[in-house]
């Protein structure tokens, strides 16, 4: 049998007893014998593993990820609400069916392809995927590992899915502000607190001669006169502070010690209430050079946040006389900082425990009250963590310890205790975790490969990106400087990264960066690697390892080259190029389409369509772009007005065009002016000749082969009696 025992000391422990009952000839019991085993740890672990496997549960199921699980043949065995829901279909519709009985069929093949490989190599592996769920197309990124049961044997594997629609949309929109401003022609910087420029645009550097690392760290007033920048700060700058920005033409100092006329605009970036960190700054070159055009710079000023420290606080409740412990009238003494941490007004009561339990978080009251039972009831020790609002409406979180004093009866008369505020370590705690999470599902989902090593170039931890450039390496070859040739040296098959991306920068504790490497598999296939390591080290200087980033730029480096033929060719042709969007915006236009309609390219791209041709007005855009999305391709004839007011006769051929799901025109103009002046003055010789041959007082016809008149003039005409 299974009983609890209490010992002196309170504590209770589980207890498993077994015996033998011994008999005289009669059949009376004479003796029993037997033992007793201590379970109370095996009771504890049956308590925390089922605790854990409802926990486990809960998560799953509660997860906004679609989280499954399949067996050998692809059936699913578990699927998760959030899965579910992606399908369309309730969880033991699920269960039991391979993807091809779920999905269409092309979409199943590459999904069970995928698991295949899972499953045959025995290693995870990420994919991302279209599907259509919520009524649209998404793009989803999944992560397959393969399961395991305890002996090592492959039974089968388990995903995850997240939807990553909006942050690749984000992403994306993101990528193309930060080319905007690096490509500005008006200089963009910013700055932090100190005064120390943290980014500048090529623009910004040029306007002042300097190349944009020179600046990054430095100071705002080195491109100023001293003088001028103590006036800034005494006069400018606190009406800077106090507007949240200022603008202003002033007189800079470029890099050879030219003046350097500029117009500037900052503005205060507060990322909290009363509190600024960042100055935004964008510069305009207004010398006569006017070789830069557009400039930005920011600003940060550093607030230093005072932490306060507290003390724990002290309480003492004792039990009303005739009522239970819990009774809401439960009288509690606090030590004077309790009203503190509450700010509680000079005449607010906080005296009972009705009112303690009524600052209580919800999520947090039914379990401290078993806890505070458990210890009145069973003696178990009392050391709660529980989350107690203020008057602020925050809530700190507390741990409350606390012992109670019973009678000879064994009924609790008093409890006394202390509170220690630990919200600063529970916030410290969530943001590590948080942090984790984000670090790792930003190395997980980073298309660059990162290293972390030890001292000696021993991998400690590596991303996927990372253990796939560098799998099955066999060769590896590195630029000569100043030659465009390489070296090659056979390493054999591989799977870390080489010496030579790491022994230099452990021994000098130099960073190497955007070194190329060429890598050979051992199928033959060729790589070219954009490398940079980083030495990592301690206060002391000490190397401690290395953060190796590898990046795949075989393809990118193909692409920038059918990029730059592309453009060239478009850059130097005699046509026109105009790029359109749906809402008739020009956003890209070629060098010829500029000379046509004398505007420079960065007008043409804040216009639309309507600003140049006078047959496209806004009313009748959609019936073109209609038109032109069932046709494909059209071809008219236009007029378009230049920026000198100039009418410009153009034959313009318009292609539709579909790019990673956005819609695109690209425009074609041709003038076609002097062929026009041709038939005017071709029309008008005829007119001419036609009235010569008319009014001439000489009769003049002409006859076909078989003497059929085919022309007379009017003379000849009157002659003939006609």
């Amino acid at each position: 049998m299974e009983y609890r025992i209490v010992r002196p000391n309170g504590e209770v422990r589980f207890i498993h007893a077994r015996g033998d009952l011994y008999r005289d000839t009669t059949g009376h019991p004479l003796s029993m014998t037997g033992t007793v085993l201590d379970i109370t740890e095996r009771k504890w672990a049956e308590t925390a593993l089922r605790d854990h496997e409802q926990l486990l549960c809960t998560v799953i199921e509660t997860a906004t990820d679609a989280i499954f699980m399949k067996d050998e043949q692809g059936r699913y065995v578990l699927i998760n609400s959030a899965g579910a829901k992606v399908l369309g279909r309730l969880s033991e519709q699920i269960i039991g069916k391979r993807d091809d009985e779920l999905f269409p069929p092309d979409f199943a093949a590459e999904v069970m392809a995928q698991d295949r490989a899972v499953l045959s190599g025995g290693s995870s592996l990420q994919s991302e995927a279209l599907l259509t769920a919520g009524g649209g197309l998404r793009t989803f990124l999944s992560m397959r590992t393969p399961h395991r049961d305890k002996d090592g044997n492959m039974v089968g594997l388990v995903g995850v899915s997240r939807d990553i629609t909006d942050w690749k949309r984000t992403e994306e929109e993101r990528n193309l502000l930060a080319y905007a401003i690096d490509h500005a022609m008006e200089g963009v910087a910013l700055l932090n607190a100190e005064g120390l420029y943290t980014y500048m645009n090529p623009a910004h550097a040029q306007i002042y001669g300097y190349e944009p690392g020179e600046l990054l760290g430095r100071s705002w007033k080195e491109l100023y006169e001293p003088e001028y920048a103590a006036t800034f700060e005494r006069v400018e700058f606190p009406t800077l502070i106090a507007r949240g920005w200022w603008r202003g033409a002033q007189v800079g100092r470029k890099k050879h010690g030219d003046r350097a006329e500029v117009e500037v605009s900052i503005t205060l970036l507060p990322t909290a209430p009363g509190r600024v960190e960042t100055f935004l700054c964008t510069c305009r070159d207004i010398t006569e050079r006017k070789h830069v055009e557009e400039a930005l710079r920011e600003s940060e000023q550093r607030f230093a946040l005072a932490v306060e420290g507290s003390n724990d606080i002290l309480w003492d409740a004792h039990r009303l006389p005739g009522e239970p412990w819990y009774a809401p009238q439960t009288p509690i003494w606090w030590s004077p900082r309790v009203r503190e941490w509450l700010g509680l007004e000079e005449a607010e009561s906080f005296e009972t425990l009705e009112q303690w339990a009524a600052r209580l978080h919800p999520d947090d009251k039914n379990r401290v009250f078993g806890q505070l039972a458990a210890h009145v009831e069973q003696r178990i020790p009392y050391d709660a963590e529980y989350r107690l609002c203020n008057n602020r409406g925050d809530y700190l979180w507390i741990r409350g310890r606390g012992q109670a004093k019973w009678d000879e009866q064994g009924e609790i008369r008093r409890m006394s205790g202390s509170c220690q505020d630990i919200t600063e370590r529970k916030q410290a705690e969530e943001a590590l975790r948080r942090s984790e999470r984000q670090l790792r599902t930003v190395l997980d989902a980073l298309p660059v490969g990162v290293w972390l090593t030890d001292q000696l170039g021993n991998p400690l931890l590596a991303n996927p990106a990372a253990k796939e450039i560098w799998s099955n390496i066999k060769q590896i070859g590195m630029q000569v400087p100043n030659n465009q040739s390489r070296w090659w040296e056979s390493i054999g098959s591989v799977s870390e990264p080489h010496r030579w991306v790491l022994s230099q920068v452990l021994t000098t504790g130099v960073p190497s960066l955007n070194e190329t490497f060429g890598l050979e598999g051992v199928d033959g296939t060729k790589k070219l690697i954009r490398n940079s390591t980083v030495p990592i080290q301690d206060e002391a200087g000490n190397i401690l390892g290395a953060v190796v980033l590898n990046e795949d730029v075989t393809m990118l480096r193909q692409a920038q080259a059918a990029l730059q033929l592309t453009q060239f060719s478009i850059d130097h042709a005699i046509e026109g190029f105009l790029w359109i969007g749906p809402d008739a915006r020009i956003f890209h236009v070629n060098d010829a389409a500029c000379r046509m309609l004398e505007y420079t390219c960065e007008e043409l791209t804040t216009m639309s369509v309507h600003d140049i041709a006078s047959n496209l007005p806004s009313e009748v855009w959609p019936t073109h772009w209609e038109e032109l999305k069932q046709k494909k391709s059209v071809t008219f004839e236009s007029k378009y007005r230049s920026k000198t007011g100039r009418v410009l006769d153009a034959e313009v051929t318009v292609n539709y065009l579909q790019y990673e799901g956005k819609e695109y025109s690209c425009a074609i103009m041709r003038d076609i002016e002097p062929p026009k002046w041709a038939d005017a003055a071709l029309h008008a010789s005829e007119e001419r000749y036609r009235a010569l041959y008319d009014e001439t007082p000489t009769m003049y016809f002409t006859l076909a082969m078989d003497g059929t008149v085919r022309s007379v003039n009017r003379f000849g005409a009157t002659q003939l009696g006609y």
